[in-house]
């Protein structure tokens, strides 16, 4: 998940299901947001990529064929459904 500390301590969370690896350039979907490949965790039907994303670290949901690798640049896509807003203190707004 990412975790972001906005102005006035609010927290922005995002479950790894909200964070995708973005699709081919040639396609036209470049994804929202650069980031870099830590590591791979593959869970039978489900990969995870751990990334650097402007500075924190995250966790985003790839294809099981995924073949990045550490190190490497990739692009996310944001379900802005997906996101979530806390207080400093953990409760949700």
């Amino acid at each position: 998940a990412l975790a972001a500390r906005g102005e006035g301590g609010i927290v922005i969370g995002i479950r790894p299901e909200g964070l995708r690896l973005a699709g081919s350039p040639v396609l036209g979907t470049e994804g929202i947001f650069a980031a870099t490949e830590d590591t791979v965790e593959r869970s039978g039907p489900q990969t995870f990529l751990h990334l650097t994303l402007a500075g924190q670290r995250c966790s985003a949901l790839a294809d099981p064929g995924n073949r990045a690798a550490p190190g490497d640049r990739v692009h996310v896509d944001l379900d802005r459904t997906a996101v979530r807003f806390f207080t400093a203190d953990g409760r949700a707004l």
